[in-house]
């Protein structure tokens, strides 16, 4: 008896919603999907201050050191203090 009312009202609440409350509740309801939102708006954001982030150009090249073989590959920029930049990877987002 309790299952038939809550069925009818959760029905005719569903029936005045518009598609995009439908639609935006059903996403909310799965986990993965919020999560994968918010690792995408992250994301973004951190694109909006990537050169705060690393500040060197990283397609920047220089003339000097055009015959010289490669070097070591560095994951994050370190200067003399040793302060760690992030990846140049985010300005490409």
């Amino acid at each position: 008896m309790m299952d038939k009312k809550s069925n009818q009202k959760m029905d005719f609440e569903e029936k005045y919603l518009t598609r995009t409350q439908l639609i935006l509740r059903a996403f909310f309801k799965h986990r993965l999907g919020v999560i994968a939102l918010v690792v995408l708006v992250l994301l973004y954001t951190l694109a909006l201050f990537a050169d705060f982030f690393a500040p060197y150009d990283p397609i920047d090249q220089s003339l000097k050191h055009t015959y010289c073989p490669p070097t070591e590959v560095h994951r994050t920029y370190k200067e003399e203090k040793a302060k760690a930049y992030v990846l140049p990877i985010i300005s490409f987002v």
